[in-house]
Parts: structure tokens; sequence; C-alpha cells
């Protein structure tokens, strides 16, 4: 089986990937300001976040938006949990 391990420098913690297991994947996004640019392209990196299938979008957005990031994944994209 080809399997990569990944660990920390004192070598007590470790992750082992490889075909046979299953990873997945979770994606942070959050606005932080109103403005138009910055909401569009957070919209764009959920939109790339669903094309490479990942199974989690976290927003951490640090203002209060009338339309939430959180929402727009949800109705777009029902298969990714928020």
């Amino acid at each position: 089986m080809d399997k990569i391990i990944i660990g920390n420098k004192l070598g007590k913690t470790k992750i082992e990937i490889a075909k046979s297991l299953s990873t997945k994947m979770n994606f942070i996004i959050g606005a932080n300001s109103n403005r138009k640019k910055d909401i569009n392209l957070e919209v764009k990196k959920i939109n790339l976040a669903a094309k490479l299938d990942v199974n989690t979008i976290t927003d951490l957005s640090m203002v209060r938006l009338k339309n939430p990031l959180w929402r727009y994944v949800k109705e777009k994209y029902p298969h990714i949990g928020v």
C-alpha cells in the first residue's frame, strides 16, 4: 500500500494518508468588510471549494452580512456541510 505519514517534530502525533484511507477537507472563508469586492472574492473561493469537492466550509466572517456566506453555501451547495 502506498502511504505517507505526517507527524510533528516530537513524533508523538502521526497521521497516515493512503489510497485506502479517506481524507476529509475543511475550507475556511470569511469576509472582513461589507465591500462588494471582498464578498465577491469569498464567493469565488466558495465556488472553487465546491469544485474541489470539500466536505465542509466554515464561515469566519468578522462582519455581519445581509446575506451571510454560510447561507450561500447551504443554498447553492447543500451537499457541503457548513
